[in-house]
């Protein structure tokens, strides 16, 4: 694939199931389902870092959305996944296999009633 106009994307629409950003507790998070599980987090009193960790790939980088501090834990909050995002965090699973990790869709947010 080509970039910029010679991307086969270009200028085709982008059709995201949540992609509000904003701000909250002055951190700019990427959708506003990061923001209504930070909100669920704080809710009930877990404490959390947003974007806490960079993780080295073989050709790229991963930073989970969320890390749970009493936890030990990292969590991806996902509305759409992307192909590229799939097997970046296969990637990343498969590197650290000792990690607590956790993907939550859309199921999982309102299982938990966050959204």
């Amino acid at each position: 694939e080509g970039l910029g106009r010679d991307n086969n994307i270009f200028k085709k629409p982008l059709v995201y199931t949540n992609s509000k950003k904003s701000y909250y507790k002055n951190i700019y998070m990427r959708s506003g389902w990061e923001i209504k599980y930070a909100q669920y987090l704080d809710k009930n009193n877990i404490k959390w870092e947003y974007e806490r960790d960079t993780f080295e790939l073989k050709d790229t980088t991963y930073t989970p959305d969320f890390y749970l501090n009493d936890k030990d834990m990292y969590v991806e909050i996902k509305g759409f996944m992307h192909i590229d995002a799939y097997f970046k965090i296969k990637e990343f699973l498969l590197n650290n296999p000792d990690i607590k990790y956790a993907l939550m869709v859309r199921k999982d947010l309102e299982e938990l009633r966050v959204i």
